[in-house]
């Protein structure tokens, strides 16, 4: 195999405001794709606070 070229992202590191405080959650979801949603929504429904 040869060398593999990776597009630039096409976004910027400034798209999220900084964070100003600490955030205290029983989980954090990393990933918001279909599993992570899943896994928020009933980790939700189960009284947990999470952060995605």
């Amino acid at each position: 195999m040869g060398l593999v070229r990776v597009p630039t992202p096409s976004f910027t590191s400034g798209i999220s405001p900084e964070l100003t405080r600490d955030h205290e959650c029983d989980v954090l979801v990393v990933g918001s794709g279909i599993a992570g949603l899943s896994t928020a929504y009933e980790l939700a429904r189960c009284g947990r606070s999470e952060i995605i």
